[in-house]
């Protein structure tokens, strides 16, 4: 598991298709603060970054300005990193309607 880590950092292998999170430390200059009072049902987080879609529609040229899109992932527990293949991405609308 993760844990309950109070900075990540995210991963992101183009070849793969791959994002990747892990928890890390606070001297990490590549590392993100979570911010707890953001978390929604205990386990989800939500990340707004205009910098973060702009690297993955290099990966991900149909992904489209102004949409919000969901990716659905698993945790390797061994590793203590999230996995989420960017093939399985879908647009907030779609996923909504399968919840």
């Amino acid at each position: 598991m993760l844990g309950d880590p109070d900075f990540i950092q995210l991963l992101v292998n183009p070849n793969s298709g791959l994002l990747a999170i892990k928890g890390t430390i606070p001297e990490d200059h590549l590392g993100l603060k979570v911010h707890k009072q953001l978390l929604t049902d205990g386990n989800c987080y939500e990340i707004h970054s205009k910098e973060l879609m702009k690297t993955l529609q290099k990966v991900r040229s149909d992904w489209q300005n102004n949409h919000s899109y969901r990716i659905y992932g698993k945790c390797n527990e061994k590793s203590g990193i999230a996995l989420f293949a960017m093939k399985d991405i879908v647009q907030m609308e779609d996923a909504l309607a399968h919840d």
